[in-house]
C-alpha cells in the first residue's frame, strides 16, 4: 500500500478487520487514485468489501477436496469413506 500511495497507483489488498462486536471479518480493500483535470493528485476513492462468507466457503471446499484426496489414496477404504461423506462413487 505504501508504494501505491507514493506512486499514486491503484491498490488492492486483503486483510482481517476486527468488527465492533469483536468478531473478525475478511475484507478486500480497493482504491483508485483520483486526479484533477490539470493532473494534480486529489487522493483515493475506494471501498472495503466483506468477503468473510466467500473465505469460509473456499476453506470448506479445500477441506472437502483434501478429504476426498485422502480417501482416494487409501483405495481399499475409499468407497466406504466416500459413502460416509454422501458423495457418489464415480
Amino acid at each position: 500500500c505504501t508504494n501505491a500511495a507514493r506512486l499514486r497507483t491503484a491498490v488492492r489488498t486483503e486483510y482481517r478487520l476486527r468488527r465492533a462486536d469483536g468478531n473478525y471479518a475478511c475484507v478486500i480493500d480497493v482504491g483508485q487514485p483520483r486526479f484533477a483535470s490539470d493532473g494534480a493528485f486529489l487522493g483515493y476513492v475506494g471501498s472495503v468489501l466483506d468477503i468473510t462468507e466467500r473465505r469460509q466457503a473456499e476453506l470448506a471446499r479445500e477441506e472437502s477436496e483434501a478429504l476426498i484426496q485422502a480417501c482416494l489414496k487409501a483405495r481399499p477404504i475409499a468407497s466406504a469413506c466416500l459413502i460416509s461423506m454422501a458423495v457418489p462413487c464415480l
